[in-house]
């Protein structure tokens, strides 16, 4: 009896320390799923998949390039885009409206009023915008760390530059998942014809579509901002035939710097 009774406890024991365990694992596989996609779409995803149909949302590219002088120095383009996509995030954190997607190589990708439509979308992306290209622009200053050695092989001079293109529209955003990894992402015509106004956009330019210079002047903060479109100018677009672009920028004598949040 008293040794089935030690039994008894030492399974009871065991299956308590399982129990424990498995919490603890859930627990961190919680928290892990939360870094990777953000809170709310980590408890959205518990109750099945994650799709969303927005008939208004805004979709960002963002281009750089002047990396290419590294080319023979993989760790020092890698130091370059960590430090400079974590300004990026540190101003996405800062906009409530605005989320990153994702970042591939050299492009940086943003959308505004998703997963959720927010009021402000529009014009925090609009303001988001400027802010790269003035990131972007100072960089090279702003570091010690990219110094500019023009006769030094091993210290290239760096000169970066930015094209960045928008467009809004319907969007689709869902979570995508794999046995490694899970990442939210948005699809749709908007996505492509971002994609183009980003090609086809100048040198440290922000190239928008008629649709977001139209949703963007309705702003109340538009003047307040004394932002500014130039354009329309007729662009040939890949895949879109002749399209009506705009130029997007702030009026003379004004600069959204990278610590101004609207």
């Amino acid at each position: 009896m008293e040794r089935r009774t030690r039994q008894s406890f030492r399974e009871s024991c065991r299956t308590k320390e399982r129990h424990r365990l498995l919490k603890e694992e859930h627990r961190l596989q919680s928290g892990l799923t939360e870094n990777m996609v953000g809170a709310d779409a980590a408890l959205r995803m518990r109750c099945g998949p994650v799709i969303d149909t927005l008939q208004q949302g805004c979709v960002m590219f963002a281009s750089i390039s002047g990396l290419e002088v590294f080319v023979a120095l993989p760790e020092k383009t890698l130091s370059i885009l960590n430090t400079l996509y974590g300004e990026l995030d540190d101003m996405v954190r800062k906009l409530p409206s605005i989320d990153k997607i994702k970042n591939i190589g050299p492009i940086y990708m943003a959308a505004g009023g998703v997963p959720r439509q927010h009021p402000d979308h529009i014009i925090d992306l609009a303001c988001f915008a400027l802010r790269i290209a003035h990131a972007v622009r100072t960089f090279t200053q702003r570091h010690e760390m990219v110094a500019c050695h023009p006769h030094d092989p091993n210290h290239p001079q760096l000169l970066l530059s930015v094209r960045i293109g928008i467009q809004a529209g319907p969007v689709v955003g869902a979570m995508l998942t794999s046995r490694t990894r899970m990442i939210y992402d948005v699809f749709g015509d908007t996505v492509n014809t971002a994609s183009r106004m980003c090609s086809n956009a100048p040198p440290d330019k922000i190239m928008v579509t008629n649709e977001f210079a139209t949703l963007l002047r309705a702003s109340t903060r538009y003047n307040q901002l004394r932002l500014e479109l130039q354009g329309p100018t007729s662009v040939v677009v890949k895949g879109k035939g002749t399209m009506d672009t705009y130029l997007l920028g702030t009026r003379a004598g004004i600069e959204m710097r990278i610590e101004e949040i609207a």
